[in-house]
């Protein structure tokens, strides 16, 4: 697999009813989007799904528990469903137009790829 682009992972926080955004570039992850609509009768919905695999080596991820007990959330960042991710590299944004961003997608799923055989440890992270 070549790891030779860069996203943007966004990390939602809620506390006291306040939503934070923390926004972590990636550099070095394999990146794959897939743009689609789906019709039926009268109704089209959109069929957006992605890929992104996060090798093991990047530093800064913890799991998400220990990711919501840090105080200072700046230097790391985590995998969980619902944050966001965005291909390229993303300035910050105001949490309320992040949705409006070009090329964001909602991590769907997300799971520890560790083989140790054919394919390099990494985070598989399916978007829609």
């Amino acid at each position: 697999m070549m790891y030779n682009q860069t996203v943007t992972i966004i990390n939602l926080v809620n506390e006291k009813g306040r939503t934070t955004a923390f926004f972590h570039t990636l550099n070095g992850v394999h990146y794959q989007d897939k743009q689609g609509v789906r019709t039926g009768n009268q109704d089209m919905f959109t069929d957006n799904q992605g890929y992104v695999a996060i090798p093991h080596s990047l530093t800064g991820y913890l799991s998400p528990l220990e990711y919501a007990q840090l105080s200072d959330k700046t230097n790391h960042w985590t995998i969980q469903e619902n944050d966001y991710i965005v291909k390229g590299e993303q300035a910050t944004v105001p949490f309320v137009e992040i949705q409006d961003l070009e090329t964001v997608r909602l991590i769907n799923s997300f799971e520890n790829i560790d083989y140790n055989i054919v394919i390099e440890g990494h985070y598989g992270v399916t978007l829609k």
